[in-house]
């Protein structure tokens, strides 16, 4: 679903990583569905022709986006289940599963799910123990 998302937005991925990249053992299912979940949300709040990253830093994955980023109220809630935020259409919102999964997947993985505004943008941080 992420890649059909990417596709309408007319949104680019970056790709990159870092030399030091650490072996981590993971579900992949889980985490290829949490990976899937995070670029839904950036396709859905960035600009068209926006950008996105995904990158493998160490024992993290982050995914930067260009978007307008949540209102400071919303950050601590991002990740509850059935928590949305209205996308920039002004109209629509997610099912508030997505960062819900996400945060479980990294639980079940004994790690951390890190939200933050960066002005432009979004910052999600998978960090694994």
């Amino acid at each position: 679903m992420a890649q059909a998302q990417v596709e309408r937005a007319h949104i680019a991925i970056d790709l990159i990583a870092n030399q030091n990249t650490e072996i981590v053992r993971i579900e992949p299912a889980l985490l290829s569905l949490a990976l899937g979940n995070l670029l839904d949300n950036a396709a859905a709040f960035a600009p068209p022709g926006g950008r996105t990253t995904l990158a493998a830093l160490g024992r993290s994955i982050v995914v930067q986006d260009d978007g307008p980023g949540v209102p400071d109220f919303a950050l601590s809630k991002l990740g509850q289940k059935f928590f949305s935020t209205v996308r920039p259409d002004g109209h629509t919102k997610g099912s508030g599963l997505g960062l819900a999964i996400v945060a479980q997947t990294m639980a079940l993985h004994g790690g951390t799910l890190h939200i933050a505004n960066t002005h432009p943008g979004l910052r999600v941080t998978l960090q694994f123990s």
